[in-house]
């Protein structure tokens, strides 16, 4: 768990242990994570985890890394990631 400061808010940031394990089997790095989230290419409603949002970005290897996560006011839960 981290905070980040968002808008001059902080926010708590809670990664789940699906999450963790794919980060650490697919090698995605903490600037990969925030690049999908902060500036993604493609934004969607997520199908499988009602109110979370998947966000994907190419990242600086030319692969794409896929972020699903929920967030509200005071909270960023990440769910699950992949690199593809």
């Amino acid at each position: 768990m981290w905070h980040h400061l968002c808008y001059g808010f902080e926010v708590k940031i809670v990664r789940t242990t699906h999450f963790q394990q794919e980060q650490a089997a697919d090698e995605i790095t903490e600037s990969e994570i925030a690049l999908a989230w902060m500036r993604p290419e493609l934004e969607r409603e997520s199908q499988d985890h009602p109110g979370a949002v998947v966000r994907t970005a190419t990242v600086p290897d030319g692969s794409r890394v896929t972020v699903v996560g929920r967030s509200s006011s005071e909270t960023l839960i990440f769910i699950t990631t992949w690199r593809h």
